[in-house]
């Protein structure tokens, strides 16, 4: 292991393989007793290094402390995520021209830490998501954080996509089926599976009509309630009355986030500047530009990888 951790665990640790290090008492931390560590074991079972990382009770402080903004960008995803995410197939090289597999997939947004109360699904990788490597955060991601605002709801949510990789063209028949196939579905349904066995949902938010077959094909509990909303790049007529209609049936469905007030006004009849709202920066990974989630970004795609961006 070298010196590379001599600052943080004790001098006789220093020339131990990681492995070790990890699967030693936590007194081998530079700082923490053997009274510390017999404490540690006691009273919440953790034994050892490795333990205290993955420790369920360390990320739960975390996640609350996260309610107050501290800290204020997305500190990703904890090792027992990162493993699921990996373990994602590789479903573009079945499919290579119906995916914009070059700018890779693109996970989640939000709450990973057993605090999501409303759960929401599409479809929408694009460049803002691309450079952000995070779900909705362009245009349409800024309309359904404004209607989040609406229910009251500041960070209590977690977004993923139906499929991980942007798609070519609209979710039509042919999508459909590719949808169904056990290397896309599986996966899918493990991972809302898994989002709600971790989370207290209140309601799902099905966006768009990818999302919409993706929930009708996933075995839920049948007192789960499910919206669907018309995906916001569509007409704003469209969208507007949809959403509109919707609107008082999640506010009755959805508890506001503390401290929060919900907004029941109804939309009017064209997008106004205060229908949307900025992508909060606890959602983005640090060192972003603070405009990127803000809007005024536009772009065009000449060829499967290649971008032309502007901001």
């Amino acid at each position: 292991m070298g010196s590379s951790v001599s600052k943080i665990v004790d001098k006789e640790y220093w020339d131990r393989p990681i492995d070790e290090v990890l699967a030693s008492s936590v007194a081998a931390l530079r700082g923490v007793s053997d009274k510390d560590a017999e404490m540690l074991k006691d009273s919440i079972g953790v034994k050892t290094v490795k333990d205290l990382a993955e420790n369920k009770f360390f990320r739960r402080a975390v996640a609350i402390l996260a309610i107050t903004r501290r800290p204020d960008h997305d500190l990703g995803p904890s090792l027992e995520w990162v493993d699921f995410f990996a373990s994602a197939p590789d479903y573009t090289s079945k499919w290579p021209n119906k995916f914009r597999w070059e700018f890779g997939p693109i996970y989640y947004r939000g709450r990973l830490d057993g605090t999501a109360r409303v759960l929401i699904i599409g479809q929408d990788p694009s460049t803002d998501e691309a450079i952000a490597r995070r779900a909705f955060v362009g245009g349409s991601g800024q309309r359904i954080q404004g209607l989040l605002k609406k229910l009251g709801i500041t960070h209590s949510y977690i977004m993923v996509n139906t499929f991980l990789y942007s798609i070519y063209g609209q979710f039509d028949s042919e999508m459909e089926n590719i949808s169904l196939d056990p290397l896309v579905i599986n996966y899918r349904n493990e991972l809302l599976d898994k989002i709600l066995n971790d989370n207290p949902i209140e309601a799902v938010i099905g966006i768009g009509a990818g999302a919409r077959h993706a929930i009708q094909n996933w075995p839920h509990p049948n007192n789960l309630h499910i919206s669907y909303l018309v995906h916001p790049a569509a007409p704003p007529t469209m969208v507007i009355e949809d959403w509109n209609t919707e609107l008082p049936i999640l506010l009755e469905k959805i508890e506001p986030d503390a401290g929060e007030t919900p907004d029941p006004t109804p939309y009017g009849p064209d997008w106004s500047p205060n229908d949307r709202a900025d992508i909060p920066r606890r959602d983005l990974p640090f060192g972003v530009p603070e405009w990127l989630g803000t809007g005024g970004t536009k772009s065009r795609r000449d060829g499967p990888k290649h971008i032309v961006w502007q901001a």
